[in-house]
């Protein structure tokens, strides 16, 4: 266990020049700095666990890490690496998307598992157990290992009723694409728990997609209302700039429906939807596209439901390049008052700024049909990335507390956790 001079406050990455690129109501502080050291580096996400406590996970091979609150205010945050992975044969590796359920961890492995007969690794789901002693080490089981027809390299997890999951798979299944040694154009699945303790899980294929245009390489997924699943692709060919989908649910011993939302046309309606998903009340979905829009850096969208066919999409906001940021990839959370908060992962822009990233929040309109407004919480202005670069998840602490990792920099330059207060 490594402890860290905590109880300080944001999401990030350059901390350094916070003074410079924040009002004096927006307070970063890094909670821990990733050494880099047997996979424990490179942080790709984040969720929010029981008491306060943050789980999240670092590139490959990985481990899945857990950072435990202070016991009294201006106390020190604990990091506890509550398991690292490695490449042995049969193993899971480069944790992605993970869930947790009644203590346990659930989680989806890109690589590894060995059920897969290509000549790479085709991935796995995994169970990670808290030990009944606390300070013994959690106990990982392979649920569940991909064999390619079925889908491969797993990216995420999404909580289903009576304890099974839903899932995506970026490659496998019965579509045609070919991406070197990998076939497939990727797959929704479901992973069932099994009826007796020590059977194994069912893993069930609700859609393979086929490439084309019906699209390939799903990137997120979420639940939406009536038990639908939403999600986007990821740009397939010159022609696919990604889209939205719905899966509705079958009538018994039926096939789940696939519909399409919306596909992007590479003009100025955005390219690379990716990231988190958010459906309002009213079943709007918002979400971000990597790039394009207006300026080519990356937009967010709001997609309206229509009584038939696709979907209605606006965009409510244009990255320009400067001090806004660029390029949005990790979604969008919901805050509150209605806003929606970001981040951006940052370039040289055409005016000559230099950021390694946002983050950025979203408030509706004032009057009705008005423009929503865009705010930047936190700009990582720096050279050095001493506090962090290049934010990625965010996660709410409170109401107007975030919780983050950056993918890269901080004293180790392997990334880091921080916390923003706005």
């Amino acid at each position: 266990m490594t402890q860290r001079a905590g109880s300080l406050i944001f999401v990030g990455v350059l901390a350094a020049l916070a003074g410079a690129a924040c009002s004096s109501a927006q307070t970063l502080t890094t909670l821990y700095n990733f050494s880099g050291e047997e996979g424990a580096g490179y942080p790709v996400g984040l969720i929010k666990g029981p008491s306060g406590s943050l789980f999240g996970t670092t590139a490959y091979p990985g481990v899945v890490f857990q950072m435990i609150p202070p016991a009294a205010p201006g106390g020190v945050w604990t990091e506890n690496t509550i398991y690292a992975f490695d490449t042995r044969h049969g193993a899971p590796y480069s944790p992605a998307g993970i869930v947790i359920r009644s203590g346990a961890v659930y989680g989806a492995a890109l690589d590894g598992g060995d059920g897969c007969s290509q000549a790479e690794s085709c991935g796995a789901v995994f169970k990670l157990t808290p030990p009944a002693t606390p300070g013994n080490p959690w106990t990982e089981d392979t649920l569940y290992s991909f064999n390619g027809a079925d889908g491969s390299g797993p990216s995420m997890l999404v909580a289903a009723a009576n304890g099974a999951f839903y899932g995506i798979t970026t490659f496998g299944g019965d579509g045609p694409c070919v991406v070197g040694k990998t076939e497939g154009c990727g797959t929704v699945f479901q992973l069932s728990p099994p009826a007796a303790a020590g059977d194994p899980w069912t893993e069930t294929v609700l859609y393979a997609f086929q490439g084309g245009a019906d699209s390939s390489s799903p990137v997120t997924l979420i639940t939406g209302k009536n038990g639908h699943l939403i999600g986007a692709t990821y740009p397939g060919t010159e022609s696919d700039h990604g889209t939205v989908f719905e899966l509705k649910p079958p009538a018994p011993g039926g096939a789940w429906t696939k519909s399409l939302l919306y596909r992007f046309s590479g003009a100025n309606d955005g390219i690379w939807p990716i990231g988190n998903l958010i459906q309002a009340k009213d079943g709007a979905v918002y979400g971000t596209c990597a790039a394009g829009g207006e300026t080519g850096f990356g937009t967010v969208y709001q997609l309206t439901p229509a009584s038939e066919g696709p979907w209605t999409e606006q965009i409510l906001y244009n990255f320009q390049g400067n001090s806004d940021g660029t390029y949005p990839q990790s979604g969008l959370i919901a805050g509150p008052g209605g806003t929606y908060l970001g981040t951006t992962t940052g370039s040289y822009s055409p005016q000559g700024v230099l950021s390694d990233g946002t983050v950025f929040r979203l408030a509706p309109p004032t009057t009705t049909g008005g423009a929503w407004k865009e705010t930047v919480l936190y700009d990582f202005v720096s050279t050095s990335g001493a506090n962090g670069i290049l934010p990625y998840q965010i996660v709410m602490g409170g109401n107007q507390l975030l919780y983050g990792i950056t993918n890269g920099g901080g004293t180790n330059m392997s990334g880091t956790l921080f916390e923003l207060s706005y």
